[in-house]
């Protein structure tokens, strides 16, 4: 009876939540890609407003944020298509040529005033 009192208190507080007005668009596929960390920074507020509403739409922060800023991307406008000058210069890179290496920030400073 405890349990089904809880249950019930738990839908009463999600349905009182207000929704975000967002399009629905499906969760990022989980693959093998390798994964990368990126760090955001923000109010301890700014946070606690997040992780309510991941918790309010059963998802993890992760996929919460990763949903935002998908669909925020669907939205624009824009194209993301680099022009070929563009695409060779970063395929050069991830090859590793043209890159200037430099011993410290300093140097690299250096470098940008002459």
């Amino acid at each position: 009876m405890e349990a089904k009192k809880k249950a019930i208190k738990h839908r009463v507080k999600k349905a009182s939540m207000p929704r975000l007005q967002t399009k629905k668009i499906s969760k990022p596929q989980k693959t093998h890609e390798e994964k990368v960390r990126l760090t955001i920074h923000c109010t301890s507020d700014q946070r606690k407003y997040m992780k309510m509403y991941a918790a309010h739409e059963d998802m993890s922060m992760n996929d919460f944020i990763l949903e935002c800023v998908l669909s925020k991307i669907a939205g624009c406008q824009h194209p993301h298509i680099p022009n070929a000058e563009t695409a060779a210069a970063l395929n050069a890179t991830e090859r590793g040529e043209g890159l200037i290496h430099f011993d410290s920030v300093e140097d690299f400073l250096k470098s940008l005033r002459s």
